[in-house]
């Protein structure tokens, strides 16, 4: 129960709200617009961490080495399609101010 409960708050709670704070901030910070292909993988950068966060501590209740794994690959997929929008967000000159940095 103690690795469960430290796995989601590590990836639930930590985890997910960088990721959603980054949806929001990053281009707020280069002073850009995100990508039309940011409303899209929103969705799918939320399915992919829930889900992988329920399978990964799933798989540390049962004991099952191949469900943390899977749940793990899962996350990691989901925060992919996290910084792909973010990426596509940089301009030509990257920002200079102390924020971006």
């Amino acid at each position: 129960l103690h690795l469960a409960h430290a796995q989601l708050n590590l990836l639930g709670w930590i985890g997910m709200a960088v990721i959603g704070t980054l949806f929001v901030l990053w281009p707020a910070v280069l002073r850009t617009r995100m990508p039309a292909q940011a409303s899209m993988l929103v969705p799918w950068t939320l399915t992919c961490t829930v889900g992988g966060l329920t399978v990964l501590v799933a798989g540390v209740l049962a004991g099952s080495t191949g469900l943390v794994v899977a749940g793990g690959i899962g996350f990691a997929v989901g925060v992919v399609l996290a910084v792909v929008p973010m990426l596509l967000s940089l301009p030509g000159q990257p920002s200079r101010s102390p924020s971006a940095w």
